[in-house]
């Protein structure tokens, strides 16, 4: 843009809160120093909240992705999750001198599959009276639209935009151990399904254990889930014991890859932490000798609650495309 366009724009985006003055450029060039913007971080914020069936973590973003303040406390059991993540929001928007109407989006990562007709938990083994009852209080309470994501997808969005998706168009993230499943990431989205169900690979059918099995409290038993639920590896696991394993995590892989195509698949979950470059190694190879499909596998790169860094990414998304439009391609 011309230099008078420019100046115009700055001076439009300052006058409407969004950018400030950040000091002078130095850089040794003959003349006057060029002035320097940033956006101001407080000309928005945005919550982010993670529930497991132990604790409740709930986070305050500004508008630049820089956690402003975070709280977390223990599950209450005779409380409902929303309750908690409720009380939990207004004490930390109280304690920075912000309302509830200051946060502008609100994200909560959350076990089981997300209902798209709804919006709300639509299935969790674990908690099946999480049901339908999650997202209802929280926007009475906070009197805006909150969206709910399974806790894998904003795990998955969070390695795409700060891990191993850098630069990619697609990835999926394998978690295997206690939770098996998978996110399933295409162009920056996440791929959900028309139910909610996509990726849920621990109900996969594979060989050396039994069918997945619906029961009559629509509990599901069987499938890819128990193959690896339970599998650890160690400091003295051998070579032959790996490549054992990896054997049945490709098994997943391979699934999603003659399905999707997805070029990465990232491993993560206890197996895949505890496993790191060996064991994505391993599952790479036994990949490529069941599918012609050339996909590379890597161990996450994030550490820290990757949940809560996926919520906050999700929610700067609503912000900035209503303050600036659109993101232009897929990253």
């Amino acid at each position: 843009m011309a230099q008078p366009t420019t100046a115009g724009l700055i001076e439009r985006l300052r006058a409407r809160g969004f950018v400030e003055a950040a000091g002078a450029a130095k850089d040794g060039r003959r003349g006057p120093n060029a002035q320097l913007y940033r956006i101001r971080p407080d000309s928005a914020y945005v919550a982010a909240a993670h529930i497991s069936a132990t604790e409740r973590v709930v986070a305050i973003a500004d508008i630049t992705g820089t956690i402003v303040t975070q709280v977390r406390q223990s599950a209450n059991d005779t409380v409902r999750p929303g309750d908690d993540v409720t009380a939990m929001l207004v004490a930390i928007t109280a304690d920075l001198g912000l309302s509830l109407s200051d946060v502008e989006s609100v994200v909560v990562g959350t076990p089981g599959s997300i209902d798209p007709t709804t919006g709300d938990v639509g299935y969790v083994s674990e908690h099946p009276e999480w049901r339908g009852g999650i997202r209802a209080p929280l926007e009475h309470t906070i009197g805006r639209s909150v969206r709910l994501e399974n806790r894998l997808n904003l795990a998955g969005i969070a390695e795409y935009e700060y891990g191993r998706g850098i630069g990619r168009r697609s990835l999926a993230l394998l978690s295997v151990g206690p939770g098996t499943g998978m996110a399933i990431i295409l162009d920056g989205q996440i791929w959900s399904g028309v139910t909610g169900g996509a990726g849920e690979v621990a109900y996969l059918p594979v060989p050396g254990v039994n069918a997945p099995r619906v029961d009559s409290r629509h509990k599901v038993s069987g499938g890819f889930g128990d193959l690896v639920e339970h599998y650890e590896l160690s400091h003295e696991v051998t070579q032959s014991r790996l490549m054992a394993i990896a054997r049945d995590v490709a098994l997943a892989a391979a699934a999603v890859v003659a399905i999707l195509d997805p070029g990465l698949i990232v491993l993560t979950g206890a197996l895949g932490r505890d496993g790191g470059d060996d064991l994505a190694a391993a599952v790479a190879a036994a990949l490529a000798e069941m599918s012609p499909w050339a996909s590379e596998v890597l161990p996450t790169s994030l550490t820290g609650d990757a949940v809560l860094r996926g919520a906050i990414a999700l929610a700067l998304r609503e912000v900035h495309e209503s303050k600036w439009g659109p993101r232009n391609g897929w990253h």
